[in-house]
């Protein structure tokens, strides 16, 4: 665990949750200057842990976002239309 984001990274953007109308980041998504490598970091209590690293950002969707809560949320929004 870290205490900050090492200083060469870039940070692009954050996971939110929701929970009683209210929203808090969960990780974050940084890179490195040239943006051929990216890294997934969970916000905890104290600091920031790197979980992941990827060429494409967009794989850090189904870790943050597993399977089954994708799933869940596509039939609960079917459910409510």
């Amino acid at each position: 665990m870290v205490n900050k984001i090492p200083g060469k990274e870039i940070q692009w953007t954050e996971y939110r949750k929701f929970k009683d109308e209210q929203s808090y980041p969960t990780h974050i998504v940084t890179s490195n200057p040239e943006r051929t490598l990216y890294y997934l970091y969970q916000i905890m209590e104290g600091g920031y842990e790197k979980i992941a690293k990827s060429k494409n950002p967009n794989d850090f969707d189904n870790i943050v976002f597993p399977k089954e809560v994708r799933k869940n949320k596509k039939e609960n929004k079917k459910a409510t239309e």
